[in-house]
């Protein structure tokens, strides 16, 4: 049976990237262990690498780098067309 197929929003993935014994560091072992496919847009890999930048975190353009490789090479890639609705989240 396929991997489930799921979107996170970019304030899931970021704390389960970055606190590895934090209360979602389950998430990145599950992608990892192909328990599911996450789900990437161009849109959302740009909102994760501008949230990885922001100076309140601190992060060195390294240190982005390989969070970004710990993520996006689980991630299945898509196309999401212009006139999408996608609802604010919160």
């Amino acid at each position: 049976m396929p991997s489930p197929k799921l979107v996170l929003d970019t304030s899931v993935v970021f704390p389960a990237l970055r606190f590895h014994g934090g209360r979602l560091a389950w998430l990145r072992l599950a992608w990892q262990a192909k328990r599911f496919a996450p789900l990437a847009s161009l849109a959302t890999e740009s909102e994760l690498s501008r949230v990885l930048a922001y100076p309140r975190f601190g992060l060195s353009e390294q240190e982005q780098r390989h969070l970004l490789e710990d993520y996006l090479p689980w991630c299945e890639s898509v196309d999401v067309p212009a006139d999408t609705c996608v609802p604010d989240c919160r």
